[in-house]
């Protein structure tokens, strides 16, 4: 993905510290369309569509990104926050994740904070009836 038009990397970095995101470069040059992510769920998705939020630069047709807003397969956007983009992980540690994050006490603690958790629980019971709960590449498997 091009990050920056018109203007020296050297410029585009002084901007990018002036904005607060020092290191943004590195992070968005690698999403492309058809890309392998994970996303803040847990688990790997890939990229469909890639929109980046451009800045004016100081001369005449310059710009530079400043965020991006990918969407995956599903039709959601990934977490924009600072982790994003994350480099994708195996089935293993996935299922790991969940077994240690989806207890009774997680749901508990967010049913009682009104938290819709119908996904979790579907995820929690997969693993507990010992069936898989994402693909070889790490991608969720729709709940039946």
């Amino acid at each position: 993905m091009r990050v920056f038009k018109k203007m020296s990397k050297r410029k585009y970095k002084r901007f990018l510290r002036f904005l607060g995101e020092p290191y943004a470069h590195k992070r968005y040059e690698c999403v492309h369309r058809g890309t392998l992510l994970r996303d803040c769920d847990g688990f790997n998705h890939r990229v469909v569509d890639i929109a980046g939020i451009k800045w004016k630069g100081d001369t005449k047709g310059s710009w530079f990104v400043t965020d991006v807003r990918a969407t995956r397969e599903d039709g959601h956007s990934f977490c924009s926050c600072y982790l994003f983009p994350r480099a994708p992980v195996t089935p293993e540690v996935i299922t790991l994740a969940i077994r240690e994050y989806a207890t009774d006490a997680t749901v508990k603690h967010f049913q009682e904070g009104g938290w819709h958790v119908g996904a979790l629980i579907r995820i929690r019971d997969r693993l507990k009836n010992g069936l898989p709960v994402c693909t070889s590449d790490g991608l969720p498997i729709e709940a039946e």
